[in-house]
Protein backbone atom coordinates (compact mmCIF):
# COMPACT_ATOMS: atom_id res chain seq x y z
CA UNK A 1 0.00 0.00 0.00
CA UNK A 2 1.25 2.97 -0.75
CA UNK A 3 0.72 6.50 1.30
CA UNK A 4 0.38 10.07 -0.05
CA UNK A 5 0.61 12.96 2.45
CA UNK A 6 -1.85 15.70 2.20
CA UNK A 7 -0.88 17.72 4.71
CA UNK A 8 0.69 17.06 8.38
CA UNK A 9 0.31 19.30 12.02
CA UNK A 10 -2.11 20.93 10.48
CA UNK A 11 -3.49 23.87 12.86
CA UNK A 12 -7.10 23.27 13.97
CA UNK A 13 -7.51 26.93 16.15
CA UNK A 14 -7.21 28.93 12.38
CA UNK A 15 -9.55 29.05 9.10
CA UNK A 16 -7.47 28.06 6.22
CA UNK A 17 -7.38 25.85 3.15
CA UNK A 18 -4.13 24.35 2.60
CA UNK A 19 -2.46 24.40 -0.64
CA UNK A 20 -4.18 21.90 -3.53
CA UNK A 21 -1.81 18.64 -3.93
CA UNK A 22 -1.75 16.85 -7.47
CA UNK A 23 -2.26 13.52 -7.89
CA UNK A 24 -0.46 13.11 -10.82
CA UNK A 25 1.97 10.26 -9.95
CA UNK A 26 0.67 6.48 -9.23
CA UNK A 27 -1.15 5.11 -8.10
CA UNK A 28 -2.78 8.75 -7.28
CA UNK A 29 -3.79 9.30 -10.41
CA UNK A 30 -6.85 11.06 -11.48
CA UNK A 31 -9.45 8.68 -11.08
CA UNK A 32 -8.07 6.34 -8.59
CA UNK A 33 -9.70 4.79 -5.75
CA UNK A 34 -7.84 5.32 -2.25
CA UNK A 35 -8.91 5.93 1.55
CA UNK A 36 -8.34 9.16 2.67
CA UNK A 37 -7.20 9.02 6.28
CA UNK A 38 -7.58 11.83 9.18
CA UNK A 39 -5.70 11.24 12.10
CA UNK A 40 -6.34 14.28 15.09
CA UNK A 41 -4.11 15.06 17.71
CA UNK A 42 -4.84 16.65 20.70
CA UNK A 43 -8.07 18.05 19.75
CA UNK A 44 -10.44 20.00 22.01
CA UNK A 45 -13.67 21.46 21.15
CA UNK A 46 -15.73 21.08 17.62
CA UNK A 47 -15.15 22.35 14.93
CA UNK A 48 -15.01 20.87 11.02
CA UNK A 49 -12.12 19.39 8.81
CA UNK A 50 -12.16 18.32 5.39
CA UNK A 51 -10.43 16.29 2.92
CA UNK A 52 -11.63 18.04 -0.17
CA UNK A 53 -11.01 17.10 -3.68
CA UNK A 54 -11.52 19.01 -7.30
CA UNK A 55 -11.04 18.70 -10.87
CA UNK A 56 -11.10 22.18 -12.43
CA UNK A 57 -8.49 23.68 -10.10
CA UNK A 58 -10.63 24.82 -7.46
CA UNK A 59 -13.54 26.16 -9.01
CA UNK A 60 -16.02 22.81 -8.12
CA UNK A 61 -15.01 21.76 -4.55
CA UNK A 62 -16.36 18.23 -2.79
CA UNK A 63 -16.10 17.06 0.54
CA UNK A 64 -14.66 13.76 0.51
CA UNK A 65 -14.22 13.25 4.43
CA UNK A 66 -15.49 15.44 7.38
CA UNK A 67 -14.51 15.70 10.96
CA UNK A 68 -16.18 17.55 13.53
CA UNK A 69 -14.73 16.41 16.89
CA UNK A 70 -12.56 13.95 18.42
CA UNK A 71 -12.38 10.55 17.93
CA UNK A 72 -10.05 7.63 16.18
CA UNK A 73 -8.52 8.27 12.89
CA UNK A 74 -11.20 9.11 10.60
CA UNK A 75 -11.34 6.74 7.30
CA UNK A 76 -13.26 7.36 3.98
CA UNK A 77 -13.31 5.46 0.51
CA UNK A 78 -12.89 8.47 -2.07
CA UNK A 79 -13.28 8.07 -5.70
CA UNK A 80 -10.89 10.32 -8.14
CA UNK A 81 -9.94 13.29 -8.30
CA UNK A 82 -7.48 15.53 -9.79
CA UNK A 83 -6.58 17.51 -6.79
CA UNK A 84 -7.13 17.43 -3.04
CA UNK A 85 -6.38 19.61 0.23
CA UNK A 86 -6.96 20.39 3.72
CA UNK A 87 -9.31 22.86 4.92
CA UNK A 88 -10.07 23.86 8.43
CA UNK A 89 -14.10 25.55 7.95
CA UNK A 90 -14.87 26.47 11.43
CA UNK A 91 -12.15 26.28 14.26
CA UNK A 92 -11.73 23.97 17.48
CA UNK A 93 -10.51 24.93 20.52
CA UNK A 94 -7.05 22.76 20.57
CA UNK A 95 -5.61 20.55 18.32
CA UNK A 96 -3.60 19.36 15.05
CA UNK A 97 -4.20 17.13 12.41
CA UNK A 98 -2.45 14.96 9.40
CA UNK A 99 -4.38 14.24 5.96
CA UNK A 100 -2.87 11.44 3.72
CA UNK A 101 -3.91 9.11 0.94
CA UNK A 102 -3.55 5.25 1.27
CA UNK A 103 -3.47 3.80 -2.06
Amino acid sequence: MNMLKIEEAVDLTTVANGAWVDLSASPFLEGWGAIAVLNLNGVTGTGSLKIQGTNDSGTTIDDLVTVTANGPDSLANVSGYAQVRVSVVTVFTAGTANAYLLG
